[in-house]
């Protein structure tokens, strides 16, 4: 558990942040390509929109927190990730309950 933290943080050391993001995501995309490709191609273009929209906010991301581990240590960047986990349910909830104020 958290050894991915610990991979990126020593590949900064080598591979600038958009570089590392480029090659997870290629590799990510090319994997799931080949696996859905069926179903991919039976898509509707509006499902594609959405998907395009929250993979770029998924890229972003992954961006930052490549790019924040550079400045602090695996295990900090790995305890600020597990608090968005936990906060962004009650942001839902927060902004989606219709029996607040």
């Amino acid at each position: 558990m958290g050894r991915g933290f610990v991979a990126v943080k020593n590949c900064t050391l080598y591979l600038s942040s958009s570089y590392i993001i480029f090659l997870r995501f290629s590799i990510a995309s090319s994997l799931l390509f080949f696996i859905y490709y069926k179903r991919l191609i039976k898509t509707d273009l509006f499902s594609i929109i959405k998907g395009f929209i929250l993979g770029t906010f998924l890229l972003l991301a992954f961006w930052l927190q490549t790019e924040g581990v550079k400045f602090t240590t695996p295990g900090r960047n790995a305890f600020f990730t597990s608090t968005n986990i936990i906060i962004v349910p009650f942001l839902y909830w927060l902004l989606s309950n219709k029996n607040h104020p």
